[in-house]
Parts: structure tokens; C-alpha cells; sequence
């Protein structure tokens, strides 16, 4: 007991106890770090712990490489799913120690993106002091398959320190968890140069990946920037948001920022007295709006030409020719001896957002010249009947139109051709057309393929429809008689534990033929008769939907005829 109390002293001394911490802190924090990962960053050692802090919904974890192949046959990979939580979800890591920004500016990542146009935001931050950051955002341009994406840190401030890596995929966008939000990165390293991106020139795509495009928004349309077009995810646009309470002369410059100056395109538009035109694809909520166009030099904003065309159609992509022979009122003529080297865009020009409320547009494909466009879709829509769609579309203009294939997808990714409809060659008048597709059941995306005369095509937006009875049902069968099978048709407005039972003419139970939980819709199921002698039978279809609302029982008569 004596000796205790003499241990338990000396543990309690004034120079034990602080040595004893300091060596614990040393041990764990050095362990700590040697753990922690270092760049290159490439999911492969077991001896680093890959601790992830998830945040906001995302989720992150290291799992062996699912999609092997293209540039990225490595074993491990950071897997990051996001969840229902914030837009801005995601995951970050403490490093072993400070990133080294002296001469590698230039980050590198392989990426693995469900869908083009999904972005990746990759971001440091010193370890003790959030609002010490840096971050990038890149645009990916594949789907499905690994590429790198290159981030450039060149205007970081080296003088900070920056311990944490923090990644954001689609910031902006809510995640659910599906594979839909699912995103898989490796091979984290840093470079000292990156991919030069060429300047941008007419005509602006938005597509080109090593193209250096970019938007500023000014006057109440700030909120404008490089997305993916949400009528096809093939596709990306610029997307412009006017505010509600945007000026009426709110616009979009089409130009990237370097040093501080817009630089607009690399040659400037090649007017002549034969052609002043050029043309860009739009999209409006709401019709009909004037749309300006403006023409500059961009190292002297006085000097500039301005001329409108009319939007006529809503929800739908419309190409516009501006004709800058033809001036806006109030505005310079065009001289073709000057520069213009950059291009603004300005949606319902001449209304104020106090007056429209806040507006979405889009807008695509700046070109030189008036483009003919082989057919101009002025709507398409889809109307639910029973078990059928009918899809109903018109145009108006069609350049040497062969036709249209419809194509049909039920999870809005493989699509199959189930018709087609012939066009009407080349015309100025507007045409409807109509096509219904029967037999349904389900979640049903639908796109038009327009196929010139020539073979070439073009594809529609994407409409997605949901085919679903309003109440129970129980159909006859058929054939009625038959030998030995025939088919039972039923209807399911939801979810529900569904009994198919057969009776003969006496009321007995001769047969179980079905049980179990089956989805909202139309359903078909093939009785065979084997075994049962000829006669009168009855079926029985019982329903009860698994939300408890409803239970629903239907019997009707059959006949078996050997």
C-alpha cells in the first residue's frame, strides 16, 4: 500500500505529468500524421488511413476500382455518393501536411461522372481557419468512363498554408443517393503546368474541352454561367437567370477574363457587305420576348453595334438571326472597318424584372452567317390515356425533312426506336404532328430522332411521362375458351400484395396461381390450364395496396375446352 501511494505521487508530480502528456501528443499526432494521406493521392496503401469527413450528404469511402479500364486500371478508388442534404454536399481530408504551391499550381484528377456536364469542385483550406481557401470547379465532358480533369491553382496565394482537400461534385444540385449521384476519383497529384485552353471564336458550342469559355452576366443577370442542357444531357449552354430585379438592359457578355480584361474571341466576327447576320439558338419560358444581340471591340466598349430579333415560341429551342444591317433604334450602324471582337446577349430587352419576375433562359450555338436549320421544333409533349401515350409535336420550318424515328427509354439512358413518322421534305408552314404508343405500363422517357434526306440527324429535348391506371380493374380473359393457356389482365393503381386464385363450378379452390407484391400499372399473367379437365372455372384477383388504402377483389368466369 506504502508503495502505491509513492507511484501515485510521483504520477501526480508538477514535471511527470506534463512530460507524460507532451510525449503522448507527440506519439499520437506523429501517428496521426504518418497515417494522413500525401500527394500523389492514389487510394493504393493500406498504411494510410483515407479518413474522410462527410458533410451536407456527401459520402466518401475508398473501394476497390468498380470500372477498371480506359486511364484508370488501378485497384482502389475514392467512391462519393451524394445524398439528400445540401447542394453543396461533400467530403474533405486532412493531408499529412501542407500542400507545396511553390512550383506545382495545377491539380490533376481522374473522375468517373454519371452524366456530361456534371461538375467536379476541388478546394483547399488551412487546417485551423476555413475562410484561409482556394478552390476550382471543372466541367466534365464524358460519361461513364474515366478522364482527368485538370484544376489550376495558379492564382493561389502561397504565402497561406492549406492542409485540408475538400471535394464537391455538382455543387448546386441536390444529390438523392441514386447512381445517378454517384462519382468515383483517383490519382489526385499536382503538376507545375495544365492543359492550355485555347481562346474561344465563333461559333461558341460550349462543347470543346479545351476551350476557354465563359460568361459574365451584369445588370441583374449575374447568375449566368456554362451548364448542361436540360433538354439534352449531351449538351451544354449558357444559362442565364434574369433577377426580379434585373434592369432592362440586363445581359450577358459571351467572353472569359484574364487579367482583369474581357478578351471576347480570338478574330473578330467576319462581317462583309454580303453577309451582317449571324444567329444563336434560344430558349425561352415565355413568348413573345425581343431578344438583342450586341457586337463590340473589346478593348473599347463605345465602339459596338446592336440589333433584336423576336422569340415567338415558349419552352422550346428556337434559332434567331440578328441581322446587324439593320440596327437597333438608337444604336451605332455597323462599320466594317472596326474590331468587333465580342458579343453580349440580352433576354425580353426592354423589361425590367420588377415588371416579368425573375426568368430563365438558355442559349446555344453563336454562329456567323443565317444557319439554315434543317427543322425547327416549335413543341413536344406527350398526353397519358388509359395504357397509351400519344406524343404530339410540330414544327415550324423543315429543311429536306426525311422524317422523325421516336424513340422510347425506360430509364432515360438506352433508348429504342418503336416508330417512325415521315417528315414534309422543305417547308416554311407550320406542321403537327401525332403518334400513339399502346400497351404501357410504367416511367417512359421519349425523344425524337429527325433524320434528313441526306442521313444526317438531330435529336429532340427529352419528355418523360408516367403510365398509370386510376383504380383497380380486372379484365376478361383471352382467348375465352381456351385450351390449355390463356391471358389475365389486371390493373393496379399502386403497390400492392396481389392473389390470382382458380375455383371450378362447384366454388372449390383448384389452384394457387399467383402471390406476391407486384408494382403499380398494367399487368398481364399467363394462366396454364394443365392438369385441369374441361369445364367452367372461375378467377379471382385479389389486391390490397400495400399503403393500406385499398383493397379490391374482382371474379370473373372462364372457360376450358379441351
Amino acid at each position: 500500500m506504502k508503495h502505491f501511494n509513492t507511484v501515485s505521487s510521483f504520477l501526480s508530480g508538477r514535471f511527470f505529468m506534463p512530460l507524460l502528456i507532451a510525449v503522448f501528443f507527440f506519439f499520437a499526432s506523429g501517428m496521426s500524421r504518418a497515417q494522413a494521406p500525401v500527394l500523389p493521392f492514389d487510394f493504393e496503401s493500406n498504411s494510410i488511413v483515407y479518413n474522410f469527413t462527410d458533410f451536407d450528404g456527401g459520402q466518401t469511402t475508398r473501394i476497390a476500382n468498380p470500372v477498371p479500364g480506359g486511364i484508370n486500371t488501378s485497384g482502389f478508388v475514392g467512391k462519393m455518393v451524394k445524398n439528400s442534404g445540401q447542394p453543396w454536399g461533400g467530403s474533405w481530408i486532412q493531408m499529412a501536411g501542407p500542400f507545396d504551391f511553390s512550383v506545382n499550381k495545377f491539380f490533376k484528377v481522374k473522375v468517373y461522372m454519371p452524366a456530361v456536364g456534371r461538375k467536379m469542385l476541388l478546394k483547399v483550406e488551412n487546417e485551423s481557419t476555413p475562410s484561409i481557401n482556394f478552390e476550382k470547379e471543372v466541367i466534365g465532358t464524358v460519361a461513364n468512363q474515366w478522364e482527368e480533369l485538370t484544376f489550376d491553382f495558379t492564382a493561389i496565394n502561397t504565402s497561406n498554408q492549406y492542409h485540408k482537400l475538400v471535394v464537391i461534385f455538382d455543387l448546386g444540385t441536390m444529390g438523392n443517393g441514386t447512381s445517378d449521384f454517384t462519382y468515383y476519383f483517383d490519382d489526385i497529384r499536382q503538376v507545375p503546368t495544365g492543359t492550355v485552353m485555347a481562346q474561344m471564336n465563333l461559333p461558341v458550342t460550349f462543347d470543346l474541352p479545351n476551350v476557354d469559355y465563359g460568361l459574365v452576366g451584369f445588370g441583374g443577370a449575374e447568375a449566368s454561367t456554362i451548364v448542361v442542357d436540360p433538354t439534352l444531357s449531351t449538351n451544354k449552354v449558357g444559362k442565364v437567370i434574369k433577377s426580379a430585379t434585373a434592369e432592362l438592359w440586363a445581359g450577358t457578355t459571351i467572353t472569359t477574363v484574364t487579367g482583369g480584361v474581357q478578351t471576347g474571341f480570338a478574330t473578330k466576327v467576319p462581317f462583309t457587305a454580303q453577309e451582317k447576320r449571324m444567329n444563336v439558338r434560344v430558349w425561352s419560358p415565355h413568348a413573345p420576348i425581343q431578344v438583342r444581340l450586341k457586337v463590340e471591340d473589346h478593348t473599347n466598349g463605345t465602339i459596338s453595334c446592336e440589333t433584336e430579333a423576336t422569340l415567338s415560341v415558349a419552352n422550346s429551342w428556337q434559332t434567331l438571326v440578328f441581322d446587324f444591317a439593320n440596327p437597333a433604334g438608337g444604336t451605332a450602324p455597323l462599320n466594317l472597318a472596326n474590331n468587333y471582337n465580342k458579343a453580349s446577349i440580352f433576354f425580353n430587352f426592354g423589361v425590367t424584372g420588377a415588371t416579368a419576375g425573375e426568368r430563365t433562359y438558355y442559349f446555344d450555338d453563336v454562329k456567323f452567317g443565317a444557319d439554315i436549320i434543317p427543322v425547327e421544333f416549335t413543341s413536344f409533349s406527350s398526353i397519358v390515356n388509359g395504357n397509351s401515350v400519344t406524343l404530339n409535336w410540330a414544327t415550324a420550318t423543315e429543311t429536306n425533312n426525311k422524317g422523325f424515328e421516336i424513340q422510347r427509354s425506360t430509364n432515360n439512358k438506352d433508348f429504342s426506336t418503336v416508330a417512325f413518322v415521315d417528315g414534309k421534305g422543305t417547308t416554311t408552314s407550320l406542321n403537327t404532328y401525332s403518334y400513339t404508343d399502346a400497351n404501357l405500363s410504367g416511367k417512359y422517357s421519349y425523344r425524337l430522332k429527325q433524320v434528313d434526306l441526306n442521313g444526317t440527324f438531330a435529336y429532340s429535348n427529352t419528355i418523360e411521362t408516367e403510365v398509370l391506371p386510376a383504380e383497380f380493374s380486372l379484365g376478361q380473359n383471352y382467348p375465352n375458351p381456351f385450351n390449355p393457356s390463356t391471358m389475365i389482365n389486371f390493373s393496379l393503381p399502386s403497390e400492392s400484395i396481389v392473389s390470382i386464385s382458380i375455383y371450378n363450378a362447384a366454388g372449390q379452390l383448384v389452384r394457387e396461381a399467383m402471390n406476391g407484391s407486384m408494382q403499380a400499372g398494367y399487368h398481364q399473367f399467363t394462366f396454364d390450364a394443365t392438369g385441369l379437365t374441361s369445364g367452367i372455372y372461375f378467377y379471382s384477383v385479389t389486391a390490397s395496396a400495400v399503403d393500406g388504402s385499398e383493397t379490391f377483389r374482382s371474379t370473373k368466369k372462364m372457360v376450358l375446352m379441351r
